[in-house]
């Protein structure tokens, strides 16, 4: 089974991102115009420009494609939990989780190795959430979901 990221409000963060470009553009554009500036400082301003276009357009992107991507996916004898664009997804056998934990509104997946790997359970759907947890208690039936 695959759960995606509910749709909640991450286009917001998407739109904010786009608004900074917008406002920094605008401000290094005015502040351009002033004729006590160096060419130094012009190139500086610029550059500083171009980094945050691309940095915020980034992240502007990713708050939009958010809402598209499969957060967990349960198959028959692993999980596989989204971690962003930057880093891959962390798969994890069955075999290597010793207990499920929920503590206030997330899980924690203890594995063999003494790691622990949490599920946000806010990012998902109320009903992904609950039947999430119906599954991993049935898969994990000795441990519990406290």
């Amino acid at each position: 089974m695959k759960y995606k990221f509910n749709d909640n409000k991450h286009w917001l963060k998407g739109i904010a991102a786009l608004l900074v470009i917008v406002f920094f553009s605008i401000h290094t554009i005015s502040s351009m115009q002033d004729p006590y500036l160096n060419a130094f400082t012009k190139a500086i301003n610029i550059v500083i420009l171009v980094a945050v276009i691309v940095l915020a357009g980034y992240k502007a992107t990713y708050y939009f494609k958010l809402s598209k991507q499969h957060y967990i996916i349960l198959e028959d004898h692993f999980l596989s939990i989204y971690r962003g664009n930057l880093l891959s997804r962390k798969t994890i056998p069955y075999t290597e989780v010793n207990s499920v934990v929920q503590i206030e509104e997330d899980l924690y997946l203890k594995l063999k190795k003494g790691k622990e790997e949490a599920i946000y359970l806010n990012r998902l759907s109320k009903e992904d959430s609950v039947e999430i947890k119906t599954k991993l208690k049935n898969r994990f039936d000795f441990k519990h979901i406290v």
